[in-house]
């Protein structure tokens, strides 16, 4: 195991030698992988490179603010993989058996090897021995009915494979489970930063209680283009840490009322704006797709306003046609049950199925950079052509070339986003 602060490797006898020290430069070990062995703790088997490794890769190296419970939905990706789904195996059909052409094939040759045997023997008179010339109609009365047959198989292994598919496509993508509680991520930060010092882009939990601030008159007159709402306090502190409202000229709200020091004062100045655009993004859960009608139907967000409200996402529909999946949990199918009456108009059968049985996806399982690049295409492709992002209209998805990401976006269609 290398020592993160020089590189050198340890053995575990040189840890053990060493108090759980680096034996060049004496910094520190907070993983030992045998102490997380599966066997023994059920626990998985860290290392502080590994570790070091989520940090850096939710940070986009030490640039962007990332979340406790991104490095949990990062580590669960890297460490535990995609769910694999099972299916029955396809079902290989044999030949049917010989029909009257072949039987009769198969008569003509062996009767006339018995016949020639029996001539040369003396048996029977020789003239039975030329017999042996009707072992070519033989043969190709046998070829004519095995052709036959193999072209009854193959049609027949086609239908069959027709419905093999069919049934494929017809089964959901396995749902997965969180192996991985947010409390022992919170452990393994603590011990973390205990070593290694803070953290410097870990996102402490938003705020609730806060006294609303004072803002000068001048600033208040002022107004945005764009407001972005969010269903998680979380992801609006995240894309506010990260700038995200200076780079697109934008206010960042939650939906239930983050950040509370200015909230009023920022909805107050985005009503100034008659040709505002409002960009709703959230999970793909039951409270999350409600967002969207909480906040066309509600007075103290825009009832009966005519201004455009964007859903980016997510959707059903968006995880379900692209590489991303589900999680499952029982907990989500209860807290899913009291929104299903307010969701059931905007989805189908089939997704509200994926959300009755407890199927979600946060937007915390991405890194900050995909949030954010998500984001920031959905706004850009949204102005461009001028047109909401609806379920008729849903892109064509695409991978990015970022390693390991499951963020995808749309490269030529009308609407970016989520999915």
């Amino acid at each position: 195991m290398r020592c993160i602060h020089c590189g050198t490797d340890n053995n575990r006898q040189d840890r053990l030698r060493h108090q759980g020290r680096c034996k060049s430069c004496q910094h520190p070990f907070v993983f030992d992988p045998p102490v997380f062995d599966p066997q023994s703790m059920g626990q998985p088997r860290l290392t502080d490179r590994y570790f070091q490794s989520l940090i850096n890769k939710l940070s986009f190296n030490n640039t962007l603010y990332f979340t406790q419970r991104q490095l949990m939905y990062c580590f669960q990706h890297r460490y535990y993989g995609r769910p694999q789904a099972y299916f029955r195996p396809r079902l290989q059909l044999q030949l049917p058996p010989r029909g009257l052409l072949g039987n009769l094939g198969v008569g003509l040759v062996l009767g006339s090897f018995l016949l020639m045997i029996l001539a040369s023997k003396g048996v029977i008179p020789p003239l039975f021995g030329l017999s042996g010339f009707l072992i070519f109609p033989g043969i190709v009365l046998i070829s004519r009915d095995l052709s036959q047959r193999r072209r009854i198989r193959d049609d027949r292994q086609r239908v069959v494979d027709r419905e093999w598919e069919a049934q494929r496509q017809r089964q959901k993508a396995p749902a997965a489970r969180l192996q991985v509680a947010e409390s022992q991520i919170e452990g393994w930060l603590k011990r973390w930063q205990a070593v290694n010092g803070a953290i410097e882009k870990l996102l402490p939990p938003p705020k609730r209680i806060e006294e609303p601030v004072a803002v000068q008159p001048d600033v208040a007159q002022y107004s945005f283009d764009r407001l972005v709402i969010c269903d998680r306090d979380s992801i609006a502190q995240l894309l506010i840490a990260n700038n995200f409202h200076f780079e697109r000229n934008c206010a960042i709200v939650s939906i239930t009322g983050y950040p509370p020091r200015i909230f009023d004062t920022v909805m107050a100045m985005v009503r100034r704006n008659p040709e505002l655009k409002v960009y709703v993004l959230h999970d793909c859960t039951a409270a999350g797709i409600a967002c969207v009608e909480q906040v066309r139907t509600e007075p103290q967000w825009f009832q009966n306003n005519p201004i455009p409200i964007v859903d980016v996402g997510l959707l059903p529909t968006q995880v379900s046609q692209s590489q991303m999946y589900f999680y499952t949990s029982f907990a989500a199918r209860q807290y899913a049950a009291p929104y299903l009456d307010r969701i059931r108009s905007r989805l189908t059968e089939e997704e509200l199925d994926d959300i009755a049985s407890g199927r979600y996806l946060e937007l915390e399982a991405f890194t900050p950079r995909q949030v954010i690049q998500i984001l920031n295409s959905a706004i850009q492709a949204n102005e461009r052509r001028d047109v909401n992002l609806t379920k008729s209209n849903l892109p064509n998805l695409v991978t990015l070339e970022e390693q390991d990401c499951f963020y995808i976006y749309e490269s030529s269609a009308e609407i970016a986003s989520f999915g």
